[in-house]
């Protein structure tokens, strides 16, 4: 637990923020609170919940790398405790200790752990629905029944406001309830007011909620079955060669341990049937990925991760028995499989939003200096913006509000004109030439796959330097003399 806790821990302000933390970034640094909410809560389909708590931390905190990602790795320390510790408690056997094994070394509670998202507060909640659940399928007094029932509605309600699965693995839990309690109409009619309440609160979301269904499809179904290699590895050890070769042995072992569980699942206990059947459930939406279209991320299925590592936890639990020396073991291989995904971990590489606004202002040595960012200027409402573009307009007209959140660290004392082009290789051209009669030097900041590869043909009068960073191209036009 120690070593998990420092891979969790360690270097998490070494890279740069992502494009999809520098929005959550953003959003809770706008100190406009209208803006903050229409230009930014808004505008996203996810739940706002992350964003009104990253607000108030960083209202308190440093809006640095490492004070960012913090509460994530809290989040997800919490939930790792909670779980574990709250199924040692449920459960009189060792699937605690399974859980355990797994879960410190799930690649995926430490990737998750270094992300300025709303994953590691997702994990927290949904942890939270499952041993509420666990508790409601167990319970057997009337009174603490509607003790759980109201704990569970919580914890859903904040689920299902952190991220849009969160109020898919509320579905999928509720409709277990139902099934389970369907005799029992007293409690069902508890359930079903849970709901309603769920509903009536969640209305307040609803119109952002659907409008993520009225997406293009074709804009999302692209990943096809490289998705499925993303999540396995995420699920278990990792994208190293060790965590590969280890996680496709797991997928291996579960199965196996499935089908053996076919002759002897009568002999399983009624709640450890239904996390088990859940668990093979979950298993059977990670192999249709990439079929699901609302499921087009690798990201959005960690709502996932803990009940199928809570259900691989009981099979292993209930068909082998090994000793305490053997558990020994077990756990020395967590410790190198964990130390592993940390330096691996450490080392990837991500977008490099500070490495190049770090270039762009070592050589702003010039006093009239132009800095252009390839993307789109506000022009719509953020609605008409989705409507008409798809969706994909949705990063791409902030990456000055991006870039301006590393040029105010690193160049905050330097005289920078900064302008948003559209991708056009005709506006480009013109624009930098015009500029270049009255500036020497004119950069030029690229995202990767944002603009096509044409740019590099661009005709300028001027001397064109070309430097490539992870995610990131800067081209520096010099004028001529």
């Amino acid at each position: 637990m120690i070593v998990s806790i420092f891979v969790k821990v360690y270097q998490i302000g070494y890279r740069s923020f992502f494009q999809d933390e520098l929005y959550s970034v953003s959003a809770a640094l706008e100190p406009n609170f209208d803006l903050f909410l229409n230009n930014w809560v808004l505008y996203d389909s996810n739940a706002p919940l992350y964003y009104f708590f990253l607000r108030l931390w960083l209202k308190i905190i440093p809006a640095t790398e490492f004070w960012i990602r913090l509460p994530s790795v809290i989040f997800v320390l919490l939930a790792s405790f909670i779980l574990i510790n709250g199924i040692k408690k449920r459960f009189n056997n060792d699937t605690w200790f399974y859980l355990l094994l797994f879960i410190l070394t799930s690649y995926g509670f430490l990737f998750f752990a270094q992300e300025a998202r709303a994953y590691g507060l997702l994990l927290l909640l949904i942890s939270l629905q499952l041993l509420t659940f666990i508790d409601l399928l167990q319970c057997k007094k009337e009174e603490n029944k509607s003790r759980f029932i109201l704990l569970f509605t919580f914890f859903s309600l904040l689920a299902s406001y952190t991220h849009y699965t969160g109020i898919l693995f509320s579905c999928i839990l509720y409709s277990i309830l139902i099934f389970e309690f369907r005799s029992d109409l007293f409690f069902l009619k508890k359930i079903l007011v849970s709901i309603l309440l769920l509903l009536a609160l969640g209305l307040l979301w609803m119109n952002n909620f659907l409008f993520f269904f009225h997406l293009d499809k074709s804009m999302i179904i692209h990943q096809k079955w490289a998705i499925l290699k993303s999540i396995i590895p995420m699920l278990f050890f990792g994208y190293s060669i060790i965590g590969k070769y280890f996680s496709i042995l797991m997928i291996l072992i579960y199965f196996y341990s499935s089908f053996v569980l076919l002759k002897n699942f009568v002999l399983l206990k009624k709640v450890n049937k239904i996390i088990v059947k859940l668990g093979v459930f979950s298993f059977g939406v990670l192999f249709l990925s990439p079929f699901i279209p609302y499921l087009f991320s690798y990201r959005h299925y960690i709502f996932l991760i803990p009940i199928i590592l809570l259900a691989f936890s009981i099979l292993i639990c209930s068909f082998f028995k090994i000793s305490e020396y053997q558990k020994s073991i077990l756990l020395l291989f967590g410790i190198l499989i964990v130390v592993n995904q940390g330096f691996v971990h450490y080392k990837s590489d991500r977008e490099n939003w500070r490495q190049t606004v770090d270039y762009v202002a070592e050589n702003l040595k010039d006093k009239n200096t132009k800095v252009i960012i390839i993307g789109e200027p506000w022009e719509s409402s953020p609605k008409e913006y989705l409507l008409k573009n798809r969706g994909d307009l949705n990063l791409s007209i902030r990456r000055k509000t991006y870039y301006l959140y590393y040029f105010n660290q690193l160049a905050d004392n330097k005289k920078i004109d900064i302008v948003v082009l559209r991708p056009s290789n005709k506006i480009i051209e013109e624009y930098i030439n015009k500029e270049l009669l009255t500036n020497d030097k004119v950069f030029v900041l690229l995202y990767t796959g944002g603009f096509s590869k044409d740019i590099n043909n661009l005709k300028i009068n001027g001397i064109v330097d070309k430097k490539e960073f992870y995610g990131h191209v800067v081209f520096t036009c010099t004028k001529k003399y």
